[in-house]
């Protein structure tokens, strides 16, 4: 894949992430049990993590 594609992919990643970490939260708040809001802030972390990468790695396919 040439180096646009890579990182046309990642901004793409990255935008969906950050809405799915969005609509967790929002789902998050609104819950209707604690263990909802536990479930879904969990899913949310994980999201930011993987999501936390995908900048590094665009960052590195600049050379």
């Amino acid at each position: 894949m040439k180096k646009q594609g890579v990182e046309r992919e990642l901004l793409s990643q990255l935008l969906r992430s950050g809405a799915g970490i969005a609509a967790n939260l929002s789902e998050a708040a609104y819950g209707s049990r604690r263990r909802d809001f536990f479930s879904k802030t969990r899913i949310v972390l994980k999201e930011y993590s993987g999501t936390h990468t995908r900048p590094k790695l665009l960052h590195a396919t600049e050379a």
